[in-house]
């Protein structure tokens, strides 16, 4: 992924879904991106700020808290029992099209319900990895 192609996709995708939100939700709705290189670009970071994008800053090695990498671990799983690997991005596409709607809306609630448990398990921890 490129910083080019990033920011490709936060326009087709991210930026009307966000406008949605905010719409709906009001202004503490933020984006919250991992650190990599293509999330930290001169031209991306420029691209969000324009577009008004609240950003939540984020440590980069904290991925106890963030429940995003648990639901992708889902994802994966079930694209890797497909019958067929996925060869290029429309397969690639096609196969989360397919994979997304049996992720049950309950399993995300649970996820964003761990978030006081994660909190206190790394505060406990003194900063250091847990469980999640």
């Amino acid at each position: 992924m490129t910083a080019k192609q990033y920011i490709a996709i936060l326009k087709e995708h991210f930026i009307p879904f966000y406008q949605r939100m905010r719409a709906k939700h009001g202004p503490l709705v933020i984006i919250q991106e991992d650190n990599a290189p293509w999330h930290k670009a001169k031209t991306v970071r420029a691209f969000l700020e324009k577009q008004k994008v609240k950003i939540l800053l984020w440590p980069p090695q904290l991925l106890d808290l963030t429940p995003i990498e648990n639901l992708w671990k889902q994802i994966k799983g079930r694209i890797g029992h497909r019958p067929e690997r996925a060869k290029n991005t429309a397969q690639m596409e096609e196969a989360l099209r397919e994979v997304w709607p049996q992720i049950k809306p309950e399993s995300l609630l649970a996820l964003a319900n761990s978030m006081p448990r994660r909190l206190d398990a790394v505060i406990k921890n003194k900063g250091g990895s847990t469980k999640y």
